[in-house]
């Protein structure tokens, strides 16, 4: 009699699972006494944010229990909604009665990939860092030293000044880094020197691969005067020194006032 209601019970079973479109995969029924559950996976490999439906049929026909081995990998609902919440693994366990299934779920850990790893900048010169996420979720920029390079939202780096930084990429819990050096910059100063008569002009034209400003100053400015675009004025006989510094380097040009 056992043996006859039992077999009546899978049929059942088995013509629900059918109806909710679980035909054609591997089903496999835990049971204990005549209470059967059956879910339509009973292994889930998930993206960290990813969400999944898992579906349960139950020989009673009541509503089976979700739990999760581990909420902080994978939470579940009481509906069967799995979301995906950090790298790893944890087991929903779907129950009724005496009857239970479960579900192993992988958490990938999200993987990031950046155009460079380390870049050499010219100061004030701007680069593009890319980084490409398997999750395709945002991405948070940050520099350590945001007075040698700042790097914004979207991964442009702005060189500040001479030195290095780290910018650290992170997402998911993932963190990748690439090493930013703002080199010094080469300062040629031409003419290196000049004669000058009393009262002349000249302008100081100066070479560099930074894109600071230059800062103009004289050793003798009652000599021979500058202004801050590197013009010289010869004001009485003498000599004086004028340099110009960009990003703390330096040249110079010697001008004779005759």
């Amino acid at each position: 009699m056992k043996t006859n209601r039992m077999i009546r019970t899978l049929a059942v079973l088995l013509c629900m699972v059918s109806m909710l479109g679980f035909s054609g995969m591997k089903i496999d029924v835990y049971a204990r006494g005549l209470t059967f559950v059956v879910l339509n996976v009973y292994e889930k490999e998930l993206n960290i944010g990813d969400e999944y439906q898992l579906y349960a049929v139950t020989s009673n026909g009541r509503k089976p229990s979700f739990r999760s081995s581990n909420s902080k990998v994978a939470s579940v609902n009481t509906y069967g909604l799995i979301t995906a919440k950090k790298a790893g693994s944890a087991r929903i366990t779907v129950k009724t009665g005496n009857g239970e299934a479960r579900c192993n779920v992988t958490v990938n850990k999200t993987t990031i990939h950046l155009n460079q790893t380390s870049v050499s900048m010219d100061n004030g010169s701007e680069f593009q860092l890319k980084a490409d996420v398997s999750t395709g979720h945002e991405v948070r920029y940050k520099s350590s030293k945001r007075s040698v390079a700042t790097v914004d939202e979207s991964g442009v780096i702005t060189a500040k000044k001479p030195g290095d930084t780290v910018i650290t990429v992170s997402a998911d819990g993932t963190n990748v880094t690439c090493r930013v050096k703002v080199k010094r910059p080469n300062v040629i100063l031409r003419p290196g020197k000049a004669t000058m008569n009393c009262e002349g002009e000249l302008q100081l034209a100066v070479q560099t691969n930074s894109k600071t400003i230059p800062k103009w100053k004289s050793s003798r400015p009652s000599v021979a005067a500058v202004d801050d675009r590197g013009h010289v004025i010869a004001l009485k006989e003498g000599k004086s020194i004028i340099t110009v510094t960009v990003d703390g380097v330096t040249a110079k040009a010697t001008i004779t006032v005759q």
